[in-house]
């Protein structure tokens, strides 16, 4: 049924992944924060909407 692709299965998957830039998110290797409050925070003031990473209220 699905044979009929010229590439192997592992060159689907290379191929099937997307990488880009996060914005925010990979400009640090890491980050510590003290409290929950602190990183919830930190997500709802730098960490764009779109990304799908915020806090709700």
């Amino acid at each position: 049924m699905f044979n009929n692709s010229k590439n192997s299965v592992y060159e689907r998957i290379e191929l099937g992944f997307i990488t880009m830039k996060l914005p925010v998110i990979d400009d640090e290797s890491y980050r510590i924060f003290d409290t929950m409050e602190e990183f919830h925070k930190w997500v709802n003031e730098n960490i764009p909407n779109w990304l799908g990473c915020f806090v709700l209220k």
